[in-house]
């Protein structure tokens, strides 16, 4: 599935979806319940790995 077919899925936009997944935007509760609600993954995981990121690029 390239990004835009994952894009339509979630219902976001492309740009918005490549954004993310370049490291360029965060994770948001709404992208977090959006892959919860696509892929089954509960959106805590989501959350906790963008808390994760961030905790080990501030350091």
């Amino acid at each position: 599935m390239n990004v835009s077919e994952a894009a339509r899925r979630l219902g976001v936009t492309r740009q918005a979806l490549s954004t993310l997944l370049n490291g360029r935007s965060d994770m948001s509760v709404e992208m977090a319940l959006r892959l919860e609600s696509a892929l089954g993954i509960e959106a805590d995981f989501w959350l906790r790995m963008q808390l994760q990121w961030d905790l080990w690029s501030s350091g």
